[in-house]
């Protein structure tokens, strides 16, 4: 249980319940199966994305920066998933692990316990989108595609941000109880990471 090492367990537990709750939507099962077999302590503990969002809320910046590296490594697993295969890759890994959980979030917002067609759909497309928005930003992000080094964290900052916005739009539009305006402190989590 490393720094490092406990956070890519974290991040891969994240992809595969994320998954998880993707398979749900198809029918029961599959999802099940999929919880089952990974670790549920790596599930069960808070993610340093959140505390680093909970800690920029409170305004504890300099604690708040010792969970950049974590949070970094969480998103490693299903960003090199993504990075490695391209763009198609990206909508399908995006689509894999987000379109159950925003799915989930959706129904939850709207009052409802189980997801419809329309939040399985919303959460498919914004899913794949968000996560191809990501690699872009990254792709532009990689040497010789920008002409500096603050043109290229620009670009992946925005691609970290727009992907959030995205999911944020696709969890709550539409929804009873459900607000547009992003958490500032969650965009500023996401920028950070972005950055880093």
């Amino acid at each position: 249980n490393t720094p490092i090492l406990a956070p890519l367990r974290r991040g891969v537990a994240q992809a595969g319940a994320g998954a998880a709750d993707t398979m749900d939507l198809v029918g029961p099962g599959p999802g099940d199966d999929i919880r089952k077999s990974l670790n549920q302590s790596d599930l069960q503990a808070e993610t340093a994305m959140s505390r680093l969002t909970n800690k920029i809320k409170a305004g504890n910046y300099l604690s708040a920066a010792t969970e950049v590296p974590s949070a970094v490594l969480e998103g490693a697993p299903a960003l090199a998933a993504s990075y490695f295969g391209g763009i198609p890759a990206a909508v399908a890994v995006g689509a894999l692990t987000t379109a159950g959980p925003i799915a989930k979030r959706r129904a939850e917002l709207d009052g409802r316990k189980e997801p419809n067609a329309t939040d399985a759909i919303i959460g498919t497309l914004a899913g794949g989108g968000g996560n191809a928005l990501n690699l872009a930003g990254l792709n532009r992000a990689i040497p010789g595609s920008a002409t500096s080094v603050l043109a290229r964290l620009g670009l992946h900052t925005a691609g970290d941000v727009g992907q959030n916005v995205v999911q944020h739009t696709a969890e709550n539009a539409g929804t009873q109880n459900g607000t547009l305006v992003p958490d500032p402190a969650e965009v500023a989590a996401n920028a950070v990471t972005g950055a880093a």
